[in-house]
């Protein structure tokens, strides 16, 4: 997989968003890079640098719409640190601002449902049950700071065992 994304520029119209958000193309030279690293995010930028990297995982065509939401998400942060500085909000107004004009929804989380079947399918799910009554709530994640909410509003200490258990295998109570 190449490392460059200089091809994603047709994607998202650099040209466009110098224009919209009132920058110099000299300036605006935003290098792109795919990263298999990235596990949380689906892009970050490196304004300093003129540098985003792009999750590997948006590299396939189903997930065009995707990337470039991503694109302009992070293009934005590199516009916003070029025309208010460094010390702005990362998704302060201004970072905003310039993500509305260039026509999309300034968010900082995608939904799952865009992206999930893509990163992977969950296999498991982890059900969380109180060593005092027996109560359970399920998570995709472990979540070892939860407690039993009834437990401890009784005065115990509330910890829940974590198991995981396989999706396949999990009733519709847990």
């Amino acid at each position: 997989m190449d490392s460059n994304i200089d091809h994603l520029k047709h994607h998202v119209e650099i040209c466009h968003l110098e224009k919209i958000w009132g920058l110099s193309s000299e300036a605006f030279q935003i290098e792109f890079e795919w990263s298999s690293k990235l596990r949380v995010s689906l892009g970050i930028a490196y304004p300093e640098r003129n540098l985003v990297r792009i999750n590997s995982i948006l590299h396939s065509d189903n997930l065009a719409h995707v990337l470039e939401e991503v694109i302009c998400h992070e293009a934005a942060h590199i516009a916003a640190y070029q025309l208010y500085g460094p010390k702005i909000k990362s998704h302060g107004p201004e970072w905003k601002e310039l993500v509305t004009k260039a026509g999309f929804q300034p968010r900082t989380k995608l939904s799952c449902d865009l992206i999930e079947p893509q990163l992977r399918s969950p296999s498991q799910l982890y059900i969380h049950t109180c060593l005092i009554c027996q109560s359970s709530r399920a998570s995709k994640k472990p979540q070892p700071q939860w407690r039993c909410i009834e437990c401890q509003g009784s005065g115990l200490e509330g910890r829940l065992q974590i198991q995981s258990q396989p999706i396949s295998g999990v009733s519709e109570n847990a």
